[in-house]
Order: C-alpha cells, then structure tokens, then sequence
C-alpha cells in the first residue's frame, strides 16, 4: 500500500502517560511517516514527552481536540484516512466526511473508553470497523452495537509489531540468564519470584517507576535484543515472538506461563492479557520452577511460533491488509441530532479528560513536595543521629578525662595541700 503524500488523522483519547493505547498510536503514527504519509494526531491532550517522540517524526502535526486550528487544517487538507481510537473524532471530518475513508479500532471488550459510545453515528462513518482480538470483536459484537454492519467489515487487527522487532532469534543458552520482565501492573508473586533469582539470572524490569527496580520507557527492539526470554503480557508478547523468543505470558489477570502449542490459541484470543481458559493465578515458587524448569523448551517452542505465526502480526502486512479493504464501503454523513450528540460527549469528555489529568499533576507534585520533605527530614535525622554520637563520644571522653583526674588526685602525697 502506498502511502506516500497521503493525508491520515490518527486520534487517541489522551496521550500523557506510556501505556498501552498511547503505544499503539504511537507506533501506527511512526509507521504511516516512514511511509511517506503526512500525519495529524488529534487528541484532548498531550504530555510534554508524547509531543517530543512526536516532534521527531517527519510530517506528522499534532492537535489538542479544541485547538481553534484543526478545523481549517481539515479543511484545507482533506485526509485520505480517519483511524479513530475512543471515537474521539474531529467536528470537520463529522460534518462533512467527504472521501475520507473511517477506520474505528476498539482495543479492549473491558475498558469503557473502548465501547462505541455512539454506535450509530460510528455504523454511518465506518469503512471498517476493528478490534484487538476475536473475544473482544465477539462481546462487541454480542451487544448488538454493530448489527447494522456487514461482517466483512468488522476485523480482527489484533496488536502487530513493528517491522524492526523481526529479527534473528537468539542463540539459545542452557539456561535462562537473562530476563527482560516488561509490566506497569507485576503482581506480588512475580516479584517475589525475580527477588528468588537474584544472582542467578540477570532482570531487567521496564515499567511504572513505583514497582520495584523499574523503570519506565519504550520498549524497543534494543530493549529485547540481548533477552533469552521475555515475562510480560500484551502486546509486548507480539514483539518478542517476532524475534523468536520464549515468552513467559503472566501478570496481574495470572496466565498461562511459558507460551506453547497447547496454550497459544487461547492467550491470543484474550489478547495475551493472562485472561482465557483454564489460566489462572500462580505463586511465586511456581513461577520460579517454571522459569527454570521450562526455559529450554520453551526457547525450542518460540522458533516454531515465530515460524508460524510471527508474519501475522508484522504491522506493514497487517496494515496494508485493513487499508485495502477500507473500499467495502464509502463514509455516510451522518444525521444532524448525531451529529451535535457526539461534539456534546466530546465536549464533556474534553474537560473530564484534562481535569483528571490536571489533577493527577497536582498529585504527583505534591508527592513531589512530599518526597522533598521527607528526604530533607532524614538529613535533619542523620544530622541529629551523628550530633548525638558526637556528644555521646564527648561525654564518654569526659568522663574518661574524670577518671584520669581523680586518678592522679588519689596518689597525691599527703603533705601536698589541698585547696
């Protein structure tokens, strides 16, 4: 598919945090550039390193949703193709779709920012319409939300990787020595089971910065690169299967553990959220037994899934697919009450959205402040622990001087006066 001069709006519900949505966007957003395509990214908000990552790509703009520019962007450049995360969808490209092929992508049956708040509206705007998985097609699908579209258009896209995560799987050791644990959720067992492998397996954990000894950032193909094998759920499952490497698939919803042919099927469906039949919730002895036990075999497993699976989720092919099929149906404008509906949630959603996040700056400023206070109340401490060490030495010193004293004052002779 060529997308080179062609105009995409990619919108998202927020981008502030490094979570999954935002990666999501983030990575169809870098691949549509680097295919020649001019960008918009329409959200209610962005964090100050979302708009960095993004300043770095070639042709790609961004807008807050209420930024008095949008509008007469879309209007002077009309875009070729409208990927709507949330429905979060522009007031020009509702009022007048023109040509603009509409791609709706739901990524969770669970999350309520996911279901189609204005399943009608989206019916009229849809060429396709997309999910994470097929369970979460298959419960959207259930609550008659899109009874009113053909199922040729409603498509699993599941969650692809990018291109640069396909390479050479590793040469296999023989035996695990280098974990990459990838969670913004680790639940307590699983760090009581990384804690049981210090220094016999080297971990390195990326995720929120309030779990013990990680740290957030990107993953990338880098950050797997030297990785025997990868403990995580999601997307990142995609990612290391593209390079061939074992996956132990488990979290905060449990799992299944080491990924193989008798548990694959089912972990994808659920998206490799942990969630699906049979999977449940280990403790930490198991998952270590397990991560030592299983790892050869399961390195053995990973070549076989890479061979037979991994294609099917590299994001150039899985994209050019949906783009294709984007001409099953041409944008319909909707009717009017729909349309001032829709802009009425967008509105409330709008303000909703940054009041959360404003107040969730202030939090973390006052945890700031908080940390500040505590840190300069453990130096008044440790001031206070070696003054009192001080005065105990100088007391103790004291005393000995004393003693010294009345020492040599009892062998004075007696003839020697006393004043």
């Amino acid at each position: 598919m060529d997308f080179d001069g062609r105009h995409v709006v990619v919108t998202q519900l927020n981008l502030f945090e490094l979570a999954g949505s935002e990666v999501v966007t983030y990575e169809l957003v870098r691949h549509l550039a680097s295919r020649g395509a001019r960008v918009t990214v329409v959200s209610y908000g962005f964090s100050a390193d979302w708009l960095a990552r993004f300043a770095e790509l070639p042709a790609v703009r961004c807008f807050r949703l209420d930024d008095g520019d949008l509008e007469a962007h879309l209007r002077e450049d009309p875009p070729h193709l409208a990927w709507i995360h949330h429905q979060l969808i522009p007031e020009e490209l509702l009022r007048n779709p023109g040509g603009t092929a509409f791609v709706f992508h739901h990524m969770s049956s669970i999350q309520p920012q996911e279901f189609p708040i204005s399943w009608e509206l989206e019916a009229d705007l849809a060429s396709l319409v997309l999910f994470s998985s097929a369970v979460a097609r298959d419960r959207h699908v259930a609550n008659g939300w899109f009874d009113g579209i053909e199922p040729e258009r409603v498509q699993v896209f599941g969650n692809p990787a990018p291109d640069e995560f396909f390479t050479d799987p590793p040469e296999q050791p023989p035996a695990l020595e280098r974990l990459v644990v990838v969670s913004n959720h680790m639940p307590p067992e699983v760090i009581e089971a990384i804690g049981s492998l210090a220094g016999e397996v080297e971990v390195t954990i990326i995720g929120r910065a309030d779990q013990p000894g990680a740290r957030p950032a990107p993953v990338t193909a880098d950050t797997l690169r030297d990785a025997d094998a990868v403990l995580t759920i999601g997307k990142t499952v995609q990612y290391a299967l593209a390079g061939g490497r074992p996956v132990y698939c488990y979290d905060h919803f449990g799992g299944p553990g080491w990924l193989g042919d008798e548990n694959f099927e089912v972990a994808r469906a659920h998206t490799f959220s942990g969630r699906g039949e049979g999977f449940g919730s280990k403790d930490a002895e198991t998952i270590v037994r397990e991560l030592r036990g299983g790892f050869v075999a399961a390195a053995e497993t990973a070549k076989h899934l890479r061979t037979a699976y991994a294609e099917e989720f590299r994001l150039s092919s899985v994209l050019d697919r949906v783009v294709a099929a984007t001409h099953l149906r041409a944008a319909r404008t909707p009717v009017r009450p729909r349309i001032e509906a829709h802009l009425a949630l967008q509105q409330i959603f709008n303000g909703l959205t940054n009041a959360i996040e404003a107040r969730q700056q202030t939090t973390e400023y006052q945890r700031g402040l908080l940390a500040q206070r505590d840190a300069e109340l453990e130096r008044y401490r440790d001031a206070e622990d070696r003054a009192a060490a001080e005065l105990l030495e100088a007391t103790e010193e004291l005393e000995e001087l004393r003693a010294r004293v009345a020492a040599v004052a009892s062998r004075r002779p007696s003839w020697v006066r006393r004043r």
